[in-house]
């Protein structure tokens, strides 16, 4: 198996593996919402429930007044009247010694009959072909120091509530001996039973973790989406951080092996003759297409991964090797400028190979220079700073790179040999006849001026900032307004 396919396996199974992972969450999610909902509906059951049977209480507890009257006429008039005015009951009954005595339903011998059976449970489901025929009765039974009132209501009023409820979830009603024999066995079997706290009755649903598909998929929708949403992005996340970025890598290391990575220069010219005072060697990455490729594409790579280094050292031997005949005739020492890293700059080799660098040119012919810019705040400030000492002992200039922008501050003027500052092209951007940036620019090189550091501005574009920056008396100038970078082969010197 190849480096690349295991890679691709690796990103395929990571994705895949937090798609499932959502998915179980999901499940979990869906079941324990299931389960809440059940339970609400098992609560409201009750609820209802205990609402009927509070009215059946209530019904007796008016009757009770009568309990001590003997069972006239008078009596079960009044009784009926009582039925008449609950909603829900269908008769009351009075029982004294287990025996009914009175009752709102004229044939006491036929309910006598129904409810002999019965007369021991607090609450039951009795047969009732005589008050209500082919309907089930609920009883109800209320005891009272006078004797035990029965109170009957329909069950079709319970059947009404369960029906509306099981539409939600399926719920069982479990009354008195229910709950005692088979409430053991239900809840061994995954039921969860939920009891009346005011009657013996309860309420049963099945709570097993599973659940059916639909419900995964309407109840879990947006956790499901999400989960999909992640395991994408964990996978580009994955391909792009394992595959793109060593690929990069190691296409950058073979380009700089290759010598796909040339010099090309960017002229800096004095600010009063405009003649050329020297160059910016700059990277270009060629491809084997021909395409250019922009440094802001593989120089953050290269100063990330440490190839900047070799990457620096391949262009000092290429320049090296191809500026010293265009300088032929050249009078003045030519500024060659290159950017390092403080890490290279502190190489114990680093003197050595800027000395084989300068010694390719005629003596005297130009002025190598060291541009340094630290994406992070340079380490060891005193050591550096000994190292740019040396460097300055054989006549190469240190150029503070980018200033104002960075790590590049104020501190390291002061801490630092520093011969020349370039100002970034972000501050030069805004400098035109109607903008108000000219202060800071007007405050950095006074500064300069005053500590008796050169100047050289970058990034200039326009006639304005030109004639500006000479009122200014800025030691040079670098920009597209002279010069775009430009390979060997096209470099004018004024």
């Amino acid at each position: 198996m190849t480096h690349y396919k295991a890679k691709i396996i690796i990103t395929v199974i990571s994705a895949i593996s937090v798609l499932i992972c959502g998915m179980i969450l999901t499940w979990y999610q869906v079941i324990s919402l299931e389960q809440r909902r059940s339970m609400q509906t098992a609560y409201k059951t009750l609820n209802s429930v205990e609402t009927l049977l509070d009215e059946a209480k209530n019904t007796a507890d008016q009757a009770s007044v009568l309990l001590s009257e003997p069972c006239s006429m008078q009596v079960r008039t009044k009784l009926e009247r009582i039925v008449i005015s609950a909603r829900h009951i269908r008769l009351i009954a009075f029982y004294k010694g287990r025996k009914i005595y009175c009752s709102s339903f004229s044939d006491m011998d036929a309910i006598n009959k129904s409810y002999a059976g019965f007369i021991n449970s607090s609450l039951a489901i009795v047969k009732n072909n005589t008050v209500s025929p082919g309907i089930d009765a609920i009883v109800l039974q209320t005891q009272y120091p006078q004797g035990i009132i029965v109170t009957s209501l329909s069950t079709a009023w319970i059947s009404e509530i369960m029906h509306f409820f099981n539409a939600q979830h399926h719920m069982d009603l479990l009354i008195d001996n229910d709950i005692k024999s088979s409430g053991a066995s239900l809840l061994e079997t995954g039921y969860v039973i939920i009891k009346s706290k005011k009657y013996p009755i309860a309420v049963s649903f099945y709570s097993a973790f599973n659940i059916f598909s639909y419900k995964f998929i309407t109840d879990g929708w947006v956790s499901l989406l999400l989960s999909a949403i992640l395991s994408i992005i964990v996978g580009v996340l994955l391909w792009r951080y394992i595959l793109h970025s060593p690929s990069l890598y190691e296409n950058l290391s073979k380009a700089i092996d290759r010598g796909e990575i040339i010099p090309w220069y960017q002229p800096i010219v004095h600010s009063n003759s405009y003649g050329t005072y020297g160059v910016e060697v700059l990277a270009r990455w060629i491809s084997p297409s021909g395409e250019v490729i922009s440094p802001e594409n593989f120089i953050p790579l290269a100063e990330q991964s440490g190839l900047i280094i070799p990457l620096t050292k391949k262009l000092m031997a290429q320049v090296g090797k191809e500026l010293p005949e265009k300088l032929e005739g050249q009078l003045q020492p030519f500024h060659v400028g290159f950017n390092f890293i403080t890490a290279h700059l502190q190489e114990p080799e680093f003197l050595d190979e800027c000395r084989a660098f300068i010694k390719k040119f005629p003596p005297g012919t130009i002025r190598l220079t060291a541009e340094i810019l630290e994406r992070e705040p340079f380490e060891r400030v005193s050591q550096l700073k000994e190292t740019l000492r040396q460097l300055q002992e054989n006549h190469i200039d240190i150029a503070l790179d980018d200033f104002g922008t960075g790590h590049s501050n104020l501190n390291y003027l002061s801490a630092l040999p520093i011969d020349i500052i370039k100002i970034d092209k972000l501050f030069i951007n805004g400098l035109s006849p109607d903008s108000g940036s000219q202060k800071i620019i007007d405050y950095v090189i006074e500064m300069a001026k005053t500590l008796n550091i050169k100047v050289v501005v970058e990034g200039v574009e326009t006639q304005f900032q030109v004639e500006y920056l000479k009122k200014k008396r800025v030691d040079y100038f670098q920009g597209y307004y002279f010069s775009k970078p430009v390979p060997i082969n096209k470099l004018t010197l004024r």
